[in-house]
């Protein structure tokens, strides 16, 4: 963690300013598999197939991020007939990775509104991990956890003057069938009468 403290975190609301309290580079993953741009197609399919993950991140010879081929890419070109021996570099993907100084709350806010389940992390533009859906979720998680456990609230709730709501009723198990609730109503009709 950086030299922040938890008191040092202004009101909620408040932009923060300077360093973050928590950076990525403290919550985040290494990185999932990595294959050069010039790797051929059926190499990446292997790799996609054997580590069980919806992309690769591609690199060039330096280390640089050079995108991202993901297995939906990877399908279609399958399907199209692309010849196994083109460089993946055709089936590149723009990527926008975080910075490994970068702020955790704004990279949660981001995987947790995006379709992304992934995002690489970088030193000067060199992949260095990645953070994932899990790792935000060890993130809230733990936050939680300390928060509890020190008797605070990690987000502030507004207060209102209205009365609280009932709580609703749980289901106890699946609902009737249509012609079993219409039998039942017609019985309680008949027992009125």
């Amino acid at each position: 963690m950086s030299d922040r403290t938890p008191d040092a975190v202004p009101p909620f609301g408040t932009p923060l300013s300077g360093a973050p309290w928590i950076s990525v580079r403290e919550v985040m993953s290494p990185p999932g598999p990595t294959l050069s741009a010039g790797t051929s197609l059926s190499l990446a399919v292997h790799a996609v197939l054997r580590e069980n993950v919806d992309r690769i991140w591609l690199t060039t010879p330096d280390g640089r991020l050079a995108g991202q081929a993901t297995n939906e890419a990877l399908l279609r070109a399958e399907l199209r007939g692309v010849p196994g021996e083109r460089p993946l570099s055709a089936l590149s993907e723009p990527v926008a990775p975080l910075d490994e100084s970068s702020d955790a709350a704004a990279a949660v806010v981001r995987l947790g509104r995006g379709g992304e389940t992934r995002l690489p992390v970088t030193r000067a533009g060199v992949l260095i991990g990645e953070l994932t859906r899990n790792d935000v979720l060890a993130l809230v998680h733990g936050v939680r956890r300390i928060a509890s456990a020190a008797g605070v609230q990690p987000t502030p709730r507004p207060q209102t003057a209205a009365a609280p709501a009932a709580a609703p009723v749980e289901p106890v198990g699946p609902p009737a069938p249509r012609f079993l609730t219409r039998r039942a109503g017609v019985r309680a009709d008949q027992a009125r009468r």
